[in-house]
C-alpha cells in the first residue's frame, strides 16, 4: 500500500475528537518533544502511516473507533507479507500509540491493545560468534586495509556496540589508554559508556598511526580517503573479510550477541552484562545469549550448593 503522509499541522481544538491522521501528527509531535531518537520516530511514522491507510480503507476515520477487532484485522492483513518480527514491531507501535492516547484522554479512551497479545516470534537461535569463529575471521584481515580491518573487528567484538554506534564514533570518544568509550548517540539517541581491553587498544593505536590525518573530532574508523564509513561500507568490509576467511558470522550484531555469550561463559554476571548492553529489561539481555546445554551444565556444577557439601 502506498503511504499517505499525515497532515503536518492540525488545530489543537480539533483534538477533542481527532481523526487517526490528526492523532498521529500530535503523537509524533509529543515524541519529538520527549527527544525520542530519529530512528524510533521514523519507525513510528512508517507503521502508524501504514495502519492509517488500512483504517481508511475500512472506513474508520476516528481514533475512538479503533478497537481490538480493528487492530487484529490489521495485523492479520500484514501477516502474510511481513516477517513475524516486523508484525511484532507493528503491534508494539500501535500499543505505544494507543497507550499515549489513553493518557491524553485521561482514561476516557481505553487502549484496545490491553485486550490483545503481541504476535509471537519464533524462538529461533540467533546467530552468534564464538572465540574460535572470531580467530578464523581475523585471518581474513589481509591487504592494504588489514590493520584497519583487524582493529574494527576487535573493537566490534570487544565493545559489544551496535554497528551504527561504531560508525558514529569519533577518535576523541575513545580513551586510548584506559579503554573507556563514550557512546554519544546510542539506540534511542541515548548516551552510554562501554569499555574495550588492551588487545583492542593496541590494534586501534596501530591503525591510527597509519592515518595521515587522525584528529580527535575525526571518525574512529574511516575509508582510505579519511571519510566516515557508511553503514553499507561497514557491511561490505565484513563481507569481504568473511569471504577471505571462509566463514560467515551473519553481520555485526552477531559480535554483540557473541560478546554476551562469552562474557557469561568467562564468569561475568548478568547484571553487569545488562549494563554493558544498555538494556532497560534484563529479559532482552537474556535473549541475546547463545548458551548451550554444556554451558548450563558447567555453570550448575560450578555453582550448585550441593556440589560443595
Amino acid at each position: 500500500m502506498k503511504q499517505k503522509k499525515a497532515q503536518k499541522r492540525i488545530s489543537l481544538a480539533a483534538l477533542s475528537s481527532p481523526t487517526i491522521p490528526e492523532a498521529i501528527v500530535y503523537f509524533l509531535t509529543t515524541k519529538r518533544a520527549e527527544n525520542v531518537g530519529k530512528r524510533s520516530l521514523k519507525l513510528y511514522e512508517y507503521h502508524l502511516g501504514h495502519f492509517a491507510e488500512f483504517a481508511e480503507s475500512e472506513g474508520i476515520s476516528l481514533i475512538e473507533n479503533v478497537n481490538s477487532f480493528v487492530i487484529s484485522a490489521y495485523l492479520a492483513s500484514v501477516a502474510d507479507n511481513w516477517k513475524p518480527s516486523t508484525c511484532h514491531i507493528a503491534f508494539r507501535t500501535l500499543r505505544t500509540f494507543t497507550y499515549w492516547y489513553e493518557d491524553f484522554t485521561d482514561g476516557d479512551y481505553k487502549s484496545p491493545c490491553r485486550k490483545l497479545h503481541a504476535p509471537k516470534i519464533p524462538k529461533n537461535k540467533k546467530p552468534t560468534v564464538d572465540v574460535d569463529d572470531f580467530r578464523a575471521l581475523l585471518s581474513g584481515c589481509i591487504g592494504k586495509n588489514a590493520v584497519r580491518d583487524k582493529a574494527l573487528l576487535l573493537f566490534a567484538f570487544d565493545s559489544a556496540m551496535r554497528k551504527n554506534e561504531i560508525r558514529e564514533l569519533n577518535i576523541e570518544n575513545v580513551n586510548l589508554i584506559t579503554g573507556r568509550v563514550e557512546i554519544l548517540h546510542g539506540k534511542g539517541d541515548k548516551f552510554g559508556i562501554t569499555y574495550v581491553t588492551a588487545p583492542t587498544l593496541r590494534a586501534l593505536r596501530a591503525y591510527l598511526k597509519t592515518r595521515s590525518v587522525a584528529r580527535g573530532e575525526g571518525p574512529l574508523f574511516a575509508t582510505s580517503t579519511g571519510t566516515r564509513l557508511t553503514i553499507r561500507g561497514l557491511s561490505s568490509i565484513l563481507m569481504r573479510i568473511q569471504q577471505r576467511a571462509g566463514i560467515n558470522v551473519h553481520g555485526f550484531h552477531s559480535f554483540r550477541r557473541g560478546f554476551g555469550t562469552e562474557f557469561i561463559r568467562n564468569g561475568g554476571d548478568l547484571s553487569t552484562l545488562q549494563k554493558i548492553y544498555r538494556h532497560s529489561d534484563v529479559s532482552t539481555t537474556i535473549s541475546y545469549l547463545g548458551l548451550t546445554d554444556d554451558d548450563i551444565t558447567r555453570a550448575h556444577n560450578a555453582a550448585s550448593p550441593v556440589a560443595r557439601l
